[in-house]
């Protein structure tokens, strides 16, 4: 008898211990009257919505979901996120700023005043995304055009997208330069940076912004080409200028042969001048001091002499891309002052407006009739031809006075003299 006295108080201690006993807080899903299950994701590029439930009628402090890419079972101490309820019931957490094409273990949990309990373990993997750099081509001095692609098989929207780049490693659209090319959305992406340095090494990489995550390409290389000055067949070296994305001599056209070596014919009498069909070019006035300030006078036939007037890897606008200029410097009304050289040594006064702020130096060179033969207008206004053709007698050409600051556009019959402004390819 005193025996079973012993056994009995034995056991009624030990089952006392164990009542007392707290809940491991790694229980995988439930304790007492607290159970926590979570289902099937909702899964993009960057961010997991996972929907938990909680049952049971305990007093909850705290709710949510933890999760780690490498620890196959998360607790509250990795990665976690808490909802804003403390009741039981269902709820859905959104967990983002994730990385792309990456597993994450995930639980619930629920935080009572005595213990944590979690969910089983649930695997999702965000969307699938490739952006790649595939190619960096037509690489100058100062640009480069750069190929890429993005396969996304997520479902949040693509919004920008581009190229961003710098000198050192990992350029982000944050601290360095960007480009963002047109359209949205997977696919292609193609753009051409400008206004690179002459002989400098950059780093590049493409970017997307996917469901407000910028995410980037691998760190790619290329070196721009060291800049060669344009020099002329005659040996005339010429100073450049870059304008938005153009590239001009800041000097007009001085050679006397085409790009083939064929002499151009000058020294023309007024008569031959007015009545040739050939290229021809002369100085203002016949004076070769002149041609050393404003260069040569070209009439259209010897601009649009398939020998090629200007030297290699430049030509001479078209009328679209003496727009693109004018445009760039504010428009028509407001681009003449930008392009004026600055000041009264060659323009007559008040050579109104200019300031030069584009470099693009021009200067009143003038021009001969194709009509008489005569010279006019040097120190008053400017003129430059197009390559564009107005009509079968006449050519479209751009000029600039001295007394406004406007980008003017009219013809001459092709027998005229201009000057003649070289663009690079």
């Amino acid at each position: 008898m005193k025996y079973t006295k012993i056994i009995v108080l034995a056991v009624v201690l030990m089952a006392g211990i164990f009542a007392c006993k707290k809940s491991d807080d790694t229980n995988p899903s439930s304790n007492g009257t607290v159970t926590v299950t979570i289902g099937q994701a909702t899964i993009s590029e960057t961010s997991i919505t996972v929907p938990v439930v909680v049952s049971g009628n305990a007093t909850i402090v705290q709710r949510g979901v933890c999760w780690d890419s490498i620890q196959t079972t998360p607790t509250i101490s990795n990665h976690k996120k808490a909802d804003s309820g403390t009741t039981s019931g269902s709820f859905s957490v959104l967990i983002d700023q994730l990385t792309p094409s990456t597993t994450y273990y995930v639980r619930g949990y629920v935080t009572t005043s005595s213990q944590t309990v979690y969910s089983p373990v649930r695997v999702y993997t965000t969307g699938s995304t490739q952006l790649t750099i595939d190619g960096i081509n037509n690489i100058t001095d100062t640009s480069a055009s750069i190929n890429a692609s993005l396969i996304y098989s997520g479902t949040l929207p693509v919004g920008a997208r581009g190229f961003c780049w710098g000198p050192t490693v990992n350029p982000t659209t944050n601290f360095s330069s960007f480009s963002t090319a047109s359209g949205q959305g997977a696919g292609n992406i193609n753009d051409t940076i400008f206004g690179l340095i002459s002989g400098t090494k950059y780093h590049v990489r493409a970017y997307a912004v996917i469901g407000g995550t910028t995410i980037y390409s691998a760190d790619s290389i290329f070196t721009t080409t060291n800049f060669i000055y344009p020099r002329d067949i005659d040996g005339n070296l010429y100073d450049t200028v870059q304008i938005g994305t153009q590239v001009w001599m800041k000097q007009n056209l001085k050679t006397t042969k085409y790009r083939n070596g064929t002499l151009i014919p000058t020294g023309l009498s007024d008569a031959d001048w007015t009545t040739t069909t050939n290229g021809a070019c002369t100085s203002y006035n016949n004076d070769p001091a002149n041609t050393a300030i404003y260069g040569k006078l070209y009439n259209w036939y010897a601009v649009a002499d398939p020998a090629g007037l200007c030297p290699i890897n430049w030509h001479v606008p078209s009328d679209s891309e003496w727009t693109t200029l004018s445009t760039y410097l504010g428009g028509n009304l407001i681009a003449g002052g930008a392009m004026k050289e600055a000041g009264l040594t060659h323009w007559a006064s008040p050579n109104t407006g200019a300031s030069n702020s584009s470099g693009f130096t021009a200067l009143p060179t003038g021009y001969r009739s194709g009509s008489s033969g005569t010279y006019s207008n040097i120190f008053v206004d400017g003129n430059w031809w197009s390559a564009s053709q107005y009509s079968l007698s006449n050519a479209n050409y751009l000029y600039l006075k001295y007394s406004d600051t406007y980008v003017n556009r009219s013809s001459f019959p092709k027998v005229f003299g201009c000057s003649v402004r070289c663009l690079r390819d």
